[in-house]
């Protein structure tokens, strides 16, 4: 177990599981320290529904938890959201209270406009807030970070107190799905805003083209996991401290321990490991910090090289002093003065030439007779 640490590590209800309960059984005998209820009823019968689940056994699974110090989430059953079900979000609050969870998870997914599914979500922020439970929202296979960035950014136009509950759930495999990150997971968390709070974490493995849920380190993982060790170094970074969920009930059960183990591991690895460099965030400001908070953030040569681009290429100030920072930042990049690390993706060389190139061409066409010394 994860001693005196906040993140805790447990698995989920599974509607292929023999009984309903005999997930929660396995977490509570092997010591999981968190588990999600999710009601994932089948057409052809198999998995259960909130209504299964009698007050008996709610308040029996809400003292089970509580002795065994087990910190509880409820996922809201599948399609559901404040615009298609909201009775169904409701029904979920209840149980969620009932039991004792902590925190609700629902799909972030989009039938309107990022501003009309927020407005639509506002009651249910209400009503989380009231009852002291945490609410996530979770990245499916179709929802980009870019999705993710508009949509709290209108979310945070909303008071302080109505979202101060709100975070996201980071799911790994859909993340490796997202067309626009496909095999690319540490690409989608990246790409997010680093003001977006992560407060909820699905873990599972798939090969970028289909949602398999393979237990984490069965699948790429289990030949290179440098794109796991990248992971918690970035959970790491944001101060995260939510659950994270293995969302599988595999054959031999015995796999989710070996992949509570290794995660165990390596988040113990990387809580022992300091920081990128020793300069604090805020001990810089300007253009200068902008820099240094890139550094911590993008670790690998591509992902570094990407910011540059996107910077150069979005960018409507780029005055001297930012050009003269490109320049030192590219040189210590260019001369290895500054390390890279492995991050577990599948790219082809070209696309580090490709990243070259558009810089190169960005800075072509700004060059000037007073900044071409600096450019050349």
């Amino acid at each position: 177990m994860l001693k005196n640490s906040l993140i805790k590590i447990g698995n989920q209800t599974a509607y292929s599981a023999a009984t309903l309960m005999a997930p929660f059984e396995f977490a509570v005998k092997n010591g999981f320290e968190a588990f999600e209820w999710f009601p994932d009823k089948k057409i052809t019968g198999e998995g259960w529904l909130l209504s299964d689940i009698s007050v008996e056994t709610r308040s029996g699974i809400r003292q089970t938890a509580a002795d065994n110090n087990m910190r509880l989430s409820v996922h809201a059953p599948w399609p559901s959201g404040p615009v298609a079900d909201a009775a169904s979000l409701t029904d979920t609050l209840a149980f969620a209270a009932d039991i004792g969870a902590s925190l609700i998870n629902i799909h972030l997914h989009f039938d309107t406009t990022y501003a009309d599914f927020a407005d639509s979500l506002r009651p249910f922020l209400v009503l989380t807030s009231e009852a002291g439970i945490s609410l996530s929202l979770e990245n499916t296979v179709i929802t980009s970070p870019s999705d993710f960035n508009l949509f709290f950014r209108q979310l945070r136009t909303f008071p302080p107190g109505e979202i101060s509950h709100v975070g996201m759930c980071l799911d790994v495999g859909h993340a490796n799905l997202c067309s626009e990150t496909q095999n690319d997971y540490l690409r989608f968390l990246d790409l997010l805003d680093d003001n977006i709070p992560i407060i909820h974490m699905h873990m599972h493995e798939n090969y970028g083209d289909h949602d398999s849920h393979l237990t984490v380190f069965t699948g790429p993982a289990g030949r290179d996991a440098s794109g796991i060790e990248g992971l918690i170094e970035r959970l790491k970074r944001r101060t995260f401290s939510g659950s994270i969920i293995l969302e599988q009930w595999p054959e031999p059960q015995s796999l989710l321990i070996e992949a509570r183990e290794r995660l165990i591991n390596i988040i113990k690895k990387k809580a022992d490991t300091p920081e990128i460099g020793s300069i604090e965030p805020d001990s810089h400001e300007g253009i200068v910090g902008k820099f240094v908070a890139a550094n911590r953030k993008f670790t690998s040569w591509r992902t570094r090289l990407e910011w540059i681009s996107t910077m150069l290429e979005t960018s409507d100030a780029l005055d001297s002093d930012v050009l003269v920072n490109v320049a030192i930042y590219l040189k210590f990049l260019g001369t290895g003065a500054i390390n890279c690390s492995e991050e577990g993706g599948h790219h082809r060389p070209s696309l580090h030439a490709k990243l070259a190139r558009n810089i190169y061409s960005r800075l072509s066409d700004i060059e000037s007779a007073e900044n071409g010394l600096v450019i050349r």
